[in-house]
């Protein structure tokens, strides 16, 4: 059976990584996660003001993301608000390390810059009784890989 999950460093918090993974059960679950987004980067000689008609004279990779969705599935809210709290906190740092495995082969990117955390459903209603929550991550990370 495939397997797929994503790691969120936290060494530099004193905390023990946060890992989600299809497996069902678990806390931290992952939904969805998509491969790397890779952004060019074009530079265009300099001989105008505008970039219509310009000639390109480099192109590289300038940044990559990745796209997860995750869940997160706890006993009661409150607890759900503290993974919730926790996580926020993991993706608050400028630079840390994600970690990719799919069927045990690992990728491990380094993240440059904060990344993006929304709600994915239950958003048609208030429910502060609920355990269980998707959320969207964004993680704009290096184009190379660290590992």
């Amino acid at each position: 059976m495939p397997t797929a999950s994503l790691t969120i460093d936290r060494t530099d918090m004193s905390l023990s990584d946060l890992v989600f993974s299809g497996s069902n059960g678990s806390e931290l679950g992952l939904i969805d996660l998509s491969e790397p987004v890779m952004i060019p980067r074009t530079e265009y000689a300099s001989d105008g003001r505008y970039i219509d008609g310009a000639v390109a004279v480099a192109s590289t990779w300038d940044l990559t993301a990745i796209a997860a969705v995750v869940e997160l599935k706890y006993t009661s809210a409150s607890a759900l608000q503290a993974g919730y709290e926790a996580l926020v906190a993991a993706l608050a740092r400028i630079t840390f390390e994600v970690t990719i495995t799919k069927n045990g082969d690992a990728v491990t990117y380094e993240t440059q810059g904060r990344c993006g955390i929304a709600p994915a459903k239950n958003l048609d209603r208030l429910d502060l009784s609920r355990t269980t929550q998707l959320y969207n991550l964004t993680f704009p990370v290096n184009p190379v890989p660290v590992s």
